[in-house]
C-alpha cells in the first residue's frame, strides 16, 4: 500500500530581476571519451511511451495516450483559453476527461518493479508530465486544471523503494502557462523555467524547501535543460541565427547570469559529470570547450532513436536511454570504454537511399540493431554527397536525379555499392540496375514467405523474379461518374474520346498532370508493351495512341488550373484519384474508378518504399533479414498509422483500415457502411491494380524528349514514335 503525505508549502515570495551578464574565461575541458565503446542493451516494450528517465538503479517510463474525444475537448480548451472562457476538458456527458497517464518503473535489466496511475496519484494533468531525477528519487511536475479551466502547478516526489508519493503545490507570483525546463538541484530545490501566454520572455523560479522563492529573468529563449554545474544552475543557449551555443550559469549571490563560450554548434541538452559540462543530441555527445573538443557519434556504437536521457560516469561509462520511433519500445544502452573497436568484429550492412532521414528507414534500422546486435547497420543518404545549389530552399529541395545517378554509378565502378538500396519515392531507377545485373534476384527469399499474409503481386511489383520489393504502394486511377462510364472493366482510347465528345474541350478529363507527366506515367504503366525481349516497340499503334491521348488530355503543366471535379453535375467526365487509405474508398461514394486506357479495366499501382539488395552484397541473408522485417506484420502494423500509402502486409493493411474507420465513427458521415464492406471494396480495387508504374529513367528521358517535340507541333506522332524507337533501341544495345 502506498503512503501519501501532503506537504502544503506556504512560500514567502520575493522577486529579484536581473539580466546583466559578465564575460568569463573560456572553458577548457580535457578529452573524456575513449576511442572505442562496447554496448549492452536493455529493451523495454510497452504501449504509448512518451519519454523516460534513468535513475541510479531503475528506469522509469512515462506512458501517455489520448483518446479522440480528449483531443477534441482539449483543442476546444486551447481555443477558449485565448478568449478567457476556457473550461476543463470534458467528455460528451460533461464529465472531466484526461488521457491515460502512467509512470512505470523497471530495474536496469528491464524487470518491472512498480507502476503509478499519475492521474490518481498526482492529480488530473492538462498535459504529459515533466520529470527531474536525483539518485533513485524522481520528481514529477504536473499542470493541474480545475473545473473552471484555471491551472496550477504541482510537484510530486516518488520514492521507488518505499512506493511513496509526497506532493507540494507551487505558488508563483505570476503563474507560468508553459514550462521550458524543470530541475531539482542537490539541495532538493525545485527549479523551473517558464513563460506566460502572450509573452516571449522566460523566467527562472527557484523554490527552496523553506525560505524565499527566488526568480530571475532568463537572458535568452532558445535554451536547453537546466543542470547544476559546480554548484551553480546552468543551461546552454542555442543561437537560432548561426547555431553557435553559449553556456549561462547563475551567480545566486549577485543574481546575475555569467556567459561562457562552449565552442559548439547545434547543441541541445546539457549534461554535467565530475564538474565538466557536455552537450548531447540524437546524433552525438560532445565535450564543451574551445580546445581538445571530443565527441562520440551514437551511430558509431549502434545507438539509435530519440535520445531522452544520458548519464556519464568519471570513468567514461555511459547509460543512454532512447525511445524508438514506434513509441512502444524504449532502450537502455550501457556503454563502456573498450580497448579495441567492437564494431570491427561485427558484420556491416550498408543501406543507401535519397532523403532517407524523412522516412521510416531510420526506425527500421533502430529495430534491426536491437534484433541483430552483432550487425552494424550503416545508413547513407545520397543527398549528403553533393552540395545544394545556391538559391534552393533546403527544406523543400529535391536533389537532382542526375547527380544521384552519378554518385550511384561511381559507387558501382569503384566497388563501393551499398548492400541495400532504399528508394522511398520510386525515383532511383532500381529497375535499370536490375536490368544491368547490379541487383540480386530476391525470388528465393520471397518465395519462402507465406503469400496469404501479403499483397504478393504488389510487393513483387508484378515480377516472377523480383529484384526489388516494395513496402507500400498506392493506386493510381481516374474517378468517374457512372453516368459516363458504364463498364469500368473495359476502358479503351475509344471510350475516352466517345465519353468526352459531349464536352466543349478535352479539359473535362480532370488530371492533375501535364502532358509530359501523363505520358510518363502511361509509359511506366505499360512499358512491358513497348520493350519486349530487348526490342523497342515504340512504333506500335498503342504507343502512337498514347502520344495523341497525352497531348489531348494533359495539361500544360502539373496542377495547371486544376479544379475539384463536379462529376455528377456534368461539368467533368473524370477526376484524378489516388488511393492510399480506407478514407479514399469511403469518399468515393457511388463513383467508380478507371485506369489509363487498357482492355481489361485494370488500375495502376505506384510502388513506394522500395528495397533491393546489391548483387555484390557479401551477406545477402543478413540483408534479406532487414527486407523481411520491413514487410513483416510486426513492423508494418506498428507503423501502420505512419505509413503514407498502403502497406503490403495484409495484417498491417487491416489494422490501418480499422484505425481509419474508428476515427470516422467518432464523427460519422452520412450512410456510413460497415468496416468490412469498405475493406472488401478496397481489396477489389487493389486486385484490379495489376499494372505497375515503374521503369527506366534513361528510357523515359528519351521518350519525353521526342514527345515534347511532338507536343510542340514540330512533327507528327508517327515520326516521334519512330525517333523514340530508334534511340531506345540504341540505348538497349549499348547497355546490354
Amino acid at each position: 500500500m502506498r503512503i501519501r503525505s501532503v506537504l502544503s508549502c506556504l512560500l514567502v515570495t520575493s522577486l529579484v530581476l536581473g539580466t546583466s551578464c559578465r564575460k568569463k574565461k573560456e572553458i577548457k575541458i580535457p578529452r573524456t571519451f575513449s576511442d572505442y565503446y562496447s554496448a549492452d542493451t536493455t529493451v523495454i516494450e510497452t504501449d504509448s511511451i512518451i519519454n523516460g528517465e534513468i535513475l541510479d538503479d531503475y528506469i522509469c517510463v512515462q506512458t501517455y495516450e489520448e483518446s479522440e474525444e480528449y483531443r477534441r475537448s482539449y483543442t476546444q480548451y486551447v481555443c477558449d483559453s485565448y478568449s478567457g472562457s476556457a473550461c476543463s476538458p470534458v467528455d460528451e456527458n460533461g464529465d472531466p476527461i484526461q488521457p491515460d497517464n502512467h509512470l512505470l518503473f523497471y530495474d536496469l535489466d528491464g524487470k518491472g518493479i512498480s507502476s503509478f496511475d499519475m492521474n490518481e496519484e498526482f492529480g488530473r494533468s492538462l498535459d504529459y508530465r515533466r520529470f527531474a531525477v536525483s539518485g533513485n528519487d524522481i520528481w514529477a511536475l504536473s499542470k493541474l486544471i480545475d473545473e473552471n479551466g484555471n491551472h496550477s502547478w504541482r510537484v510530486d516526489k516518488v520514492d521507488v523503494k518505499k512506493g511513496s508519493v509526497k506532493h507540494a503545490d507551487l505558488e508563483f507570483i505570476d503563474t507560468p502557462d508553459f514550462i521550458r525546463a524543470f530541475f531539482v538541484d542537490s539541495s532538493e530545490r525545485i527549479c523551473i523555467i517558464g513563460s506566460q501566454l502572450y509573452t516571449d520572455g522566460l523566467t527562472l523560479f527557484i523554490f527552496p524547501g523553506n525560505g524565499e522563492l527566488k526568480s530571475i529573468m532568463v537572458p535568452c529563449t532558445n535554451i536547453s535543460n537546466l543542470v547544476e554545474w559546480n554548484g551553480d544552475l546552468a543551461f546552454i543557449q542555442i543561437d537560432p541565427e548561426n547555431g553557435d551555443s553559449l553556456a549561462y550559469r547563475l551567480d545566486e549571490k549577485k543574481m546575475t547570469w555569467e556567459e561562457e563560450k562552449t565552442g559548439l554548434q547545434q547543441s541541445y541538452r546539457a549534461l554535467v559529470c565530475d564538474g565538466q559540462l557536455f552537450s548531447y543530441s540524437d546524433k552525438k555527445i560532445e565535450t564543451i570547450g574551445e580546445e581538445k573538443k571530443d565527441e562520440l557519434l551514437w551511430a558509431s556504437v549502434s545507438v539509435f532513436g530519440s535520445i531522452g536521457n544520458v548519464t556519464l560516469d568519471p570513468d567514461g561509462k555511459m547509460r543512454v536511454l532512447s525511445t524508438l520511433a514506434s513509441g512502444d519500445m524504449i532502450v537502455l544502452y550501457k556503454l563502456a570504454p573498450a580497448e579495441k573497436d567492437p564494431a570491427s568484429e561485427k558484420k556491416e550492412i550498408v543501406i543507401a537511399g535519397c532523403g532517407v532521414q524523412e522516412t521510416l528507414l531510420p526506425a527500421l534500422i533502430e529495430e534491426m540493431s536491437i534484433l541483430n546486435p552483432d550487425v552494424k547497420y550503416i545508413l547513407r543518404d545520397y543527398r549528403d554527397d553533393f552540395e545544394i545549389p545556391d538559391g534552393e530552399n533546403e527544406e523543400y529541395w529535391s536533389p537532382s536525379l542526375q547527380e544521384i545517378y552519378k554518385v550511384m554509378s561511381l559507387d558501382l565502378v569503384s566497388g563501393n555499392a551499398p548492400d541495400i538500396y532504399y528508394d522511398p519515392y520510386n525515383t532511383l531507377d532500381l529497375g535499370e540496375l536490375a536490368r544491368l545485373g547490379y541487383l540480386l534476384d530476391l525470388s528465393p527469399y520471397v518465395d519462402k514467405l507465406d503469400s496469404t499474409n501479403y499483397f504478393m503481386n504488389q510487393m513483387k511489383m508484378g515480377k516472377k523474379n523480383p529484384y526489388e520489393i516494395c513496402m507500400t504502394f498506392s493506386i493510381s486511377a481516374f474517378e468517374a461518374s457512372p453516368d459516363y462510364v458504364k463498364n469500368p472493366d473495359t476502358w479503351t482510347f475509344e471510350d475516352f474520346y466517345q465519353s468526352a465528345a459531349g464536352f466543349t474541350d478535352y479539359q473535362c478529363i480532370q488530371t492533375i498532370y501535364s502532358r509530359q507527366s501523363l505520358l510518363e506515367k502511361a509509359i511506366l504503366a505499360n512499358v512491358d508493351k513497348f520493350i519486349v525481349d530487348g526490342e523497342a516497340k515504340f512504333t506500335s499503334d498503342e504507343y502512337i495512341r498514347f502520344l495523341n491521348w497525352a497531348r489531348d488530355f494533359g495539361r500544360l503543366k502539373d496542377w495547371d488550373e486544376y479544379r475539384a471535379a463536379e462529376l455528377d453535375d456534368g461539368l467533368f467526365m473524370l477526376d484524378w484519384a489516388s488511393l492510399t487509405s480506407l478514407w479514399d474508398i469511403i469518399s468515393l461514394g457511388d463513383h467508380i474508378l478507371v485506369g489509363w486506357p487498357n482492355e481489361n479495366g485494370s488500375l495502376h499501382m505506384t510502388p513506394t518504399d522500395l528495397l533491393a539488395v546489391s548483387s555484390t552484397c557479401e551477406n545477402p541473408d543478413l540483408a534479406w533479414e532487414l527486407l523481411e522485417h520491413a514487410v513483416s506484420s510486426d513492423y508494418q502494423t506498428r507503423y501502420s498509422d505512419m505509413l503514407m500509402a498502403i502497406p503490403v502486409n495484409q495484417d498491417a493493411f487491416r489494422a490501418r483500415c480499422s484505425s481509419t474507420y474508428a476515427m470516422l465513427k467518432e464523427n460519422p458521415p452520412e450512410n456510413l457502411k460497415s468496416e468490412e464492406e469498405y475493406v472488401r471494396a478496397f481489396i477489389v480495387q487493389i486486385e484490379r491494380a495489376d499494372h505497375i508504374v515503374t521503369g527506366s529513367r534513361a528510357i523515359l528521358d528519351i521518350c519525353l524528349d521526342e514527345a515534347l517535340a511532338f507536343f510542340d507541333g514540330q512533327y507528327s506522332a508517327e515520326h516521334a514514335a519512330e525517333l523514340t524507337r530508334h534511340r531506345v533501341q540504341t540505348y538497349l544495345d549499348e547497355t546490354k
